[in-house]
C-alpha cells in the first residue's frame, strides 16, 4: 500500500487523507501525554531502560582501552552482534536470578521483598 501512495502524484487525495489521518492521532497522543500523569511516567520509563540498555551495551563493549580495532563493515557488524549478544545474556541471567528470588519471596509471604522487587518506591521498609 506505501509503496503504491508513493507511486502517485503528490497531490494525492488518498495521501493528504492518510496524512491527515497522522496528523489527529498524533495530536489526540500529544493531548493524553498532556492530560496523562501516568502515560508520561510510562514514557519517561522506557526512555531511561533505553538509555540504560545503551550504556550497559557501551560498558560491555568497551575493551581495548576503548579503540575500536576492526578493518572491516563486517568485522564492526560481528563486534556489535556480540557485545549485543553478552549484553543480552547478562540481562537475562540477571532476571532469571531476580524471578527465582521474587518466587522464593512470594511463597514465603514476604510483602516488604516483594513490594522491593517489583520496584515500588513507597514500601514499607523505606518509612
Amino acid at each position: 500500500m506505501v509503496r503504491k501512495l508513493s507511486s502517485y502524484a503528490r497531490q494525492n487525495n488518498t495521501k493528504k487523507a492518510l496524512w491527515e489521518l497522522d496528523n489527529i492521532l498524533r495530536t489526540i497522543y500529544i493531548l493524553d501525554f498532556i492530560d496523562d500523569v501516568e502515560l508520561r511516567q510510562s514514557v519517561q520509563k522506557a526512555l531511561n531502560r533505553g538509555e540504560a540498555y545503551h550504556r550497559f551495551r557501551r560498558a560491555v563493549s568497551f575493551i581495548n582501552g576503548g579503540k575500536f580495532k576492526v578493518q572491516t563493515e563486517t568485522e564492526q557488524q560481528v563486534w556489535n552482534d556480540c557485545a549485543r549478544l553478552i549484553a543480552n545474556a547478562v540481562i537475562y541471567y540477571n532476571t532469571a536470578l531476580l524471578s527465582k528470588v521474587y518466587e522464593q519471596k512470594v511463597a514465603a509471604g514476604d510483602l516488604d521483598a516483594i513490594a522491593f522487587i517489583q520496584g515500588c518506591r513507597q514500601w514499607r521498609g523505606s518509612t
